[in-house]
């Protein structure tokens, strides 16, 4: 007999392991991973942003499952937040402290304890673990953090080159590229084992490349502040008062140096605007672009569940919706993870 279980969860795999084992019998597992998702922008939360942009394909998991609600990352930034999802193990135990380490791909993962009790598995779409992933039957992963449109993938079968080396181009936005590949895979596996997927997205880390189907998306709308975007900072040290001032500078020399072009909706013109002014105009350009990218996120997710819908798939399959950290939304006067 089986049993429908979904999951959202904004924490570990063990958790839904451990769910999974006292649940179901080889129920198959599909983990949906995003990068830099923050629960102010997952409607079912409640957050600031559940009216703006309603998120009702990851609401779904939530609503016929389990929402996590309290839960935490040890290193709040993406290759040790991986690092401890795949082996289950703190930084220091798992040896990835840094965006920089390599991980041991000899040790212990998720994966090859599934393989090992009879699934296919694999992972497509961000990896960023720097070492060939191990204990996965197939994989087509983004060199290091990968980007927007037209990305790069490595496949296993062709010549591992480490790092941001190596992979062939494929044409589309990535979000919807990567969901397309997990889909195929899902198609063509092996459908007399269960599976394992993971399917990672890049988005929506920054900078925040949306698809040009969401460019209008939020227009003539002001997003609303978070009040402590206005917060007294003057008890603060100097790096964290400072921190987030930088957000259009910083983004800019950012895409200078790795993607050769301006920020995706163009450059601030912030000449003659006073500093509260330029906050206010930073925070809406961020914001805006931001959900942006997570409203396609989104739209992956439901292109997903249907598939399963479709296939029959769903009420054997284990859903889990994650994100490797969270990231601050104007909160406290900040933007990015590192904080967190």
């Amino acid at each position: 007999m089986t049993v429908h279980e979904r999951i959202l969860a904004l924490g570990s795999m063990t958790v839904a392991l451990c769910l999974m084992s006292s649940c179901m019998a080889s129920p198959n597992i599909l983990f949906i991973m995003s990068d830099d998702h923050a629960t102010n922008a997952i409607s079912c939360y409640g957050g600031t942003f559940k009216d703006l942009l309603p998120t009702p394909n990851i609401d779904r998991l939530a609503a016929e499952g389990v929402r996590l609600d309290n839960c935490l990352v040890t290193n709040s930034i993406c290759t040790p937040s991986r690092a401890c999802i795949l082996t289950g193990k703190y930084g220091h135990k798992n040896g990835v402290l840094t965006l920089h380490d390599d991980m041991d791909r000899n040790q212990d993962n998720v994966a090859k304890h599934l393989q090992h009790a009879g699934y296919q598995t694999a992972i497509i779409g961000k990896w960023h673990l720097h070492t060939e992933p191990s204990g996965f039957d197939y994989y087509n992963v983004l060199p290091g953090q990968g980007r927007y449109n037209d990305p790069i993938l490595k496949e296993k079968g062709d010549t591992w080159h480490a790092g941001n080396r190596g992979g062939k181009s494929y044409t589309g936005y990535t979000t919807d590229v990567i969901t397309d590949y997990s889909l195929k895979w899902l198609q063509e596996r092996d459908k007399t084992k269960p599976f394992f997927l993971m399917c990672h997205h890049k988005a929506p880390h920054g900078l925040w490349e949306y698809p040009k189907r969401h460019e209008h998306l939020f227009d003539g709308i002001t997003i609303p502040e978070p009040a402590s975007l206005w917060e007294d900072k003057s008890h603060r040290s100097e790096g964290s008062r400072q921190y987030g001032r930088d957000i259009l500078s910083l983004s800019d020399r950012m895409n200078a140096l790795k993607r050769g072009k301006p920020w995706p909706t163009g450059r601030l013109d912030t000449t003659a605007m006073t500093d509260t002014q330029k906050i206010k105009t930073a925070y809406q350009k961020y914001l805006k672009d931001y959900l942006r990218v997570v409203a396609a996120i989104d739209e992956n997710v439901g292109r997903m569940l249907a598939y399963l819908d479709e296939a029959g798939l769903t009420a054997n399959t284990l859903v889990i919706y994650t994100s490797d950290q969270g990231m601050f939304l104007g909160e406290h006067s900040l933007y990015d993870k590192r904080w967190i």
